[in-house]
């Protein structure tokens, strides 16, 4: 019976190698895309978000951007505030939904604070657009009249934002309409529309107004505060679900132009007021090191977590796998006994299931001395003991008796000592053998 050298630890393959790689990097993508925003930019994308009015804006060359918070907005320097609501109640943060059904139906995608909307309102010049569908249109891509907010939660909005405008709020019944506004046909699938109170309607008439310039009202205002804001009463005439259509596309881009003169326009979808003033802005100072601090801040902190991640991986790898060898052996003279000591305590543990593992391992440990003793010139297809017994007889007859009688494989079932006996007598007889040539001796 042959025997491994030793029970040493086989080295990690490629593949587990890959894998683990594989596995950090796809947490830490999914950690820097939950952090940066990613499900933010794929709403923003959607039928139900404004991305394709800001691409529009751009290959009109109005200078647009999208903003998303984490920088600061200077008075006077911005054209339009593009600020589109998606929370029909400002007052509170809306519940998760716990069942498809209900996260269909929700009328609240992103939740914003009533005096945060107002101080965007009063701070800068402000197109807020009003809400229309629910969740379900963002999750299925269509548009169908029970997806549509009930127009209560709409006249509750606007009645949060306390802009002085009427809460008569109509939607077209008759589904698909196009409109004629001048030269140009705009088209809405259920045309959400607002009686204008004192609004100056610019899209619609002062009984259905879908764009108009509304004074703002009684809420707190300073000198350099705006006094009135544009409101967008139906979404789709601005959103990528609509913004498709007729000509939708041309008349906002022309009437935006119009409202931001040669300024910028920026999509805000930031949660907070980020409203700076000009001075404080522009105000010149020497470097410090809190400029320097600011290279471990949002966003460079996830590069900084991704390499301290890559970094504790790659020395873990270093030490575990290109450490020092192995020791199968202490290199000690015993180590060849300890090793036949192994061998034998194995055989016995499975000896008793088993009585015929005795005879394979003396006839492996046979052949292995005729190819020691022989080496090339050994005689193919031969009985091992046959051969040693001829080959040892020349030397010494008594000895190759005794290894005829040390080899006898048993033919019925021994119990433990029995073997442990046979098994002593025939090691020790293999020794001699080896002895007898002039070799050293070998574990078992």
């Amino acid at each position: 019976m042959t025997e491994t050298t030793a029970n040493a630890p086989r080295p990690a393959g490629r593949g587990s190698d890959l894998g683990i790689f594989a596995a950090v990097a796809i947490v830490i993508v999914g950690l820097i895309y939950l952090v940066a925003g990613g499900s933010e930019r794929e709403f923003n994308r959607s039928a139900m978000g404004f991305q394709g009015l800001v691409t529009w804006l751009k290959d009109q060359d109005v200078e647009a951007r999208t903003f998303t918070g984490g920088g600061g907005m200077v008075r006077d320097a911005l054209g339009l505030r593009i600020l589109p609501l998606y929370d029909t109640d400002l007052t509170v943060d809306a519940d998760s939904p716990e069942t498809p059904e209900e996260r269909l139906f929700q009328t609240t995608q992103r939740d914003l604070d009533r005096r945060v909307v107002q101080q965007k309102i009063q701070r800068q010049p402000t197109l807020v657009v009003l809400p229309k569908w629910r969740s379900g249109l963002y999750l299925t891509n269509r548009a169908h009249r029970t997806l549509l907010i009930p127009r209560d939660e709409i006249v509750r909005i606007i009645r949060q934002v306390d802009i002085n405008v009427s809460r008569n709020v109509d939607r077209d019944q008759g589904g698909w309409r196009e409109r004629q506004v001048g030269d140009d046909r705009i088209g809405l699938f259920h045309a959400q529309t607002l009686s204008i109170g004192s609004c100056e309607p610019i899209i619609g008439t002062r009984r259905a107004m879908i764009l108009g310039r509304c004074p703002i009202s009684s809420f707190d205002q300073r000198d350099e505060d705006q006094s009135h804001f544009w409101l967008l009463v139906d979404p789709d005439l601005a959103s990528n679900h609509g913004i498709q259509w007729s000509e939708n596309a041309d008349i906002l881009a022309r009437v935006i132009r119009e409202i931001a003169g040669e300024k910028p326009v920026v999509l805000d979808l930031s949660t907070r007021v980020f409203t700076v003033n000009r001075d404080w802005q522009a105000e010149q100072r020497e470097r410090t090191w809190d400029d320097f601090a600011r290279m471990f801040a949002w966003p460079f902190t996830m590069i900084w977590i991704a390499f301290g991640l890559l970094g504790a991986l790659v020395l873990w790898r270093a030490v575990t796998r290109y450490g020092p060898l192995d020791r199968i052996y202490e290199d000690q003279p015993h180590a060849a006994k300890e090793v036949s000591i192994d061998a034998k305590a194995r055989l016995l543990r499975l000896a008793d299931h088993d009585t015929a593992l005795l005879g394979d391992h003396i006839r492996s440990r046979l052949q292995s001395l005729v190819s020691d003793l022989m080496g090339p010139h050994r005689p193919p297809e031969q009985d091992p003991l046959a051969t040693l017994t001829k080959l040892v007889t020349r030397k010494n007859p008594a000895l190759a008796q005794e290894l005829a009688s040390a080899a006898e494989i048993p033919e019925a079932r021994l119990g433990q000592a029995e073997i442990l006996r046979r098994l002593d007598r025939f090691e020790s007889c293999y020794d001699k053998v080896s002895h007898e040539f002039g070799r050293v001796k070998q574990p078992s």
